[in-house]
C-alpha cells in the first residue's frame, strides 16, 4: 500500500531502523549515567523475560487478529509477570 502512494520502502525501513535503534542507544545510556557504570550483559535477562511474555500473550491470545493489540496484551502480561 506504501508503495501504490509514492512512498520508498526501502527508504523507510531504512528510517525506522535508524530511529529504534537510536532509542535503543539513548536508553542504555541514560541506564548507564543512572547505574553509574556500563556493563555489556545488563540488559540481557529484561530482553529473554520480555521475549518469553510477548511469546505467551501470543499464544494465550490467539483470536486477536491486531499486531498492536497483541503487543499491549504482551506488555500487560510482562508487567503482571514482575508484579506477583
Amino acid at each position: 500500500m506504501a508503495t501504490s502512494l509514492g512512498i520508498s520502502t526501502k527508504k523507510m525501513t531504512t528510517l525506522g531502523l535508524m530511529l529504534s535503534n537510536s532509542l535503543i542507544a539513548l536508553t542504555g545510556a541514560i541506564l548507564s549515567q543512572n547505574n553509574g557504570y556500563a556493563d555489556v550483559n545488563s540488559g540481557l535477562g529484561v530482553i529473554v523475560v520480555a521475549l518469553a511474555a510477548i511469546i505467551i500473550a501470543e499464544v494465550i491470545f490467539t483470536d486477536v487478529n491486531f499486531f498492536n493489540t497483541s503487543c499491549l496484551y504482551s506488555i500487560w502480561f510482562y508487567d503482571i509477570s514482575f508484579t506477583f
